[in-house]
Formats: structure tokens, sequence, C-alpha cells
């Protein structure tokens, strides 16, 4: 709990650059990541894993290659939340640059997430920017603001949300998306 990594370089993980998961306490954490850069060496691996802790920020930082830079994977450890994600730059993931999850069979719930005043570059053939698919309802209050994303391909997409409760989604700049996709508020959302 109430850490913080700043100014570090991950380079050529093929996994992930950084796990986060606090096995002690699942809801405790408050920590941040500053100004680091996270470059993996091909299409695979996770700039940053989130596994369990709340109060996680992300601020400054570089993302670029891998699958995905930043991955909720929420376990079955404790309900938790409080995810802050701004002023970075994400570019050239294979999948998602931000992927929200959670485990199989996990039953716990993430809540107050804000995604604000990123770069996103999206450059996968299928790829999104910002990407949460669950099997039910596990995110609440959501708020994805003023971020930059530019899509490079046919079968990209900006924002995909499924599975969110209470959200916000406003004041976003999406282009290059032709025969692509902006937003997507999909399966059992509600704003």
């Amino acid at each position: 709990s109430l850490w913080s990594v700043t100014d570090c370089n991950f380079y050529e993980y093929v996994s992930d650059g950084m796990i986060v998961d606090n096995l002690n306490n699942g809801d405790s954490g408050d920590s941040s990541i500053v100004g680091c850069v996270f470059t993996a060496p091909s299409t695979t691996g996770n700039g940053v894993r989130q596994i369990s802790s709340g109060g996680l920020k992300l601020t400054g930082n570089k993302f670029n290659n891998g699958g995905t830079g930043y991955l909720l994977d929420l376990s079955d450890n404790a309900d938790t939340g409080v995810l802050v994600i701004s002023g970075n730059s994400f570019e050239n993931a294979s999948f998602a640059n931000i992927q929200l999850q959670r485990q199989a069979a996990t039953t716990k719930i993430f809540t107050s997430v804000v995604i604000s005043g990123n770069e996103f570059l999206v450059s996968g053939a299928t790829a999104s920017a910002i990407y949460s698919n669950n099997g039910s309802d596990f995110l609440y209050n959501v708020a994805i603001t003023g971020n930059t994303i530019q899509l490079s391909a046919v079968g990209q997409a900006g924002i995909l949300l499924n599975y969110v409760e209470r959200y916000i989604v406003s004041g976003n700049e999406i282009t290059g998306f032709s025969g692509g996709t902006g937003i997507f508020i999909g399966a059992n959302g509600s704003g």
C-alpha cells in the first residue's frame, strides 16, 4: 500500500511490465505510477496489469507496443476501486491501449474510473483505445473525458464499453475512423 514508481523504463517485457496486486488487502493501495516508459518488443504483453489494489493513479506515462498498455484484470480478492489514468500517451497496442475486465469466475466489482486527457494511437487491425468487456456488470461510475484518439485502420474502435453501469463519455476527439467505430456502448450498460 501507498507506494510510487516514478521515472522508470520497462523494456523488452513479454508478459507484464509491472503487476499491481495487493495480496494482504485487495482494496488497499493509493499508489501511483508516474513518468514511466513501457515498451514491449512485440504485439504481446501488458505494460501495467492490475489484479487488485485500490486507488491506483497512472500519470504522465508512455505506453508503446505490446498487447495492452494498461490491463485491469480484477481478481476475486476484494471489491475495490478508484483508478485515475490521466495525461498518458498510449500507442501501437495490438489489442487495446486500455482494457478493463475481471478474471473468469470473479464476482467482485470495481468502482470509480477516470480516464482523462490521454493521447491514443490505435494501430492493431481490430484494436481499441479503451475496451471494457465482461460477462456481467462489474464496472461502476466511469468517466472518459477529454482524450484524443487517432484510429489508423478499418475495423478499429475508439471506445467500446460493455457491462458498465453509471458512465459518462464526453469531450473526446476521435479521428480517422472511416470503416471503424468511434464510440460503442454495448451490452447491459446504463449511463
